[in-house]
């Protein structure tokens, strides 16, 4: 009884805000059709349909539904616009591979370039006093959201980076830190076969208490650093030496100095659609 009683109240608001339409409506000669969405927001579509009609027409939303008011051709144009961006979201695996070298003073040779030794092709160039550190990892993202890649976690904040980040952060943060993870958050949006990648440096801090043990990170507010790459799909790509140009806090968290030795961080990704049917 009460469901049936809570379908009428929602059917009834529906016509009273159709009624209204028809009272206030603009266009001399126009249809009213409420559109449904099933993979998008109707937040998110309102803009994007209001631009399309102009003054001509009007359109609201409700309930995940877009109630528009216009003339026939322009309601067929926003029934067009729609079929292509009402659709399931794209899901992107972004494959990392990242490797920590620390290279100790007068001993340089680390054998080929980075760029010049693709993921599964190891060197053995490594002189004494050299290390080498990898890591293999991936994550799902969905196209135009966000991802974060850990590159340093519960590492020292050493005075090199806290000089670095007092010059980026918001206004009166505390930066009383021992220990930071670093990163950096990527947000894919395809563009054919090519994946544009927009990169923002990440720290957060971790305060020690008594028992030196660490609480929860806090993170550092890093104001208007962002850079944008272009990587094709299914290919590994070396981005650490477009973040060693982008900004000084992008390049000290792949190159970074602790007393005599000097750790240089490589970061390949490769980035594929998703498959529904893919298994690990």
């Amino acid at each position: 009884m009460i469901g049936g009683w809570t379908k009428r109240c929602h059917s009834n608001a529906l016509i009273l805000l159709v009624l209204g339409f028809c009272l206030f409506s603009v266009p001399a000669r126009a249809d009213i059709k409420v559109l449904h969405l099933r993979h998008i927001s109707s937040n998110r579509a309102l803009p994007m349909v209001k631009d399309l009609i102009g003054s001509s027409g009007k359109v609201t939303e409700w309930e995940n539904k877009l109630i528009v008011n216009a003339s026939p051709e322009e309601i067929a144009s926003v029934e067009e616009v729609l079929s292509q961006i009402d659709v399931p979201p794209v899901m992107l695996k972004i494959s990392v591979r990242r490797e920590n070298r620390s290279v100790l003073a007068g001993h340089d040779n680390l054998g080929l370039p980075p760029v010049d030794r693709p993921p599964g092709n190891k060197s053995s160039n490594l002189n004494l006093g050299n290390s080498l550190e990898e890591t293999e990892y991936f994550l799902r993202v969905q196209e135009g959201l966000q991802g974060f890649l850990l590159v340093g976690q519960s590492v020292p904040f050493i005075r090199e980076m806290a000089v670095l980040a007092h010059r980026h952060a918001g206004y009166r943060q505390n930066l009383d830190f021992q220990l930071i993870n670093s990163g950096f958050w990527v947000r894919p949006v395809l563009v054919g076969e090519m994946a544009h990648l927009d990169i923002r440096p990440h720290l957060e801090g971790f305060q020690k208490n008594s028992a030196g043990l660490t609480g929860m990170p806090s993170p550092i507010d890093l104001q208007n650093l962002e850079t944008s790459v272009r990587v094709p799909l299914g290919r590994w790509v070396d981005i650490a030496g477009v973040l060693r140009e982008a900004d000084e806090i992008s390049r000290a968290i792949v190159t970074w100095k602790t007393g005599n030795s000097r750790k240089e961080t490589t970061l390949w990704l490769k980035i594929d659609r998703q498959q529904d049917d893919f298994h690990d």
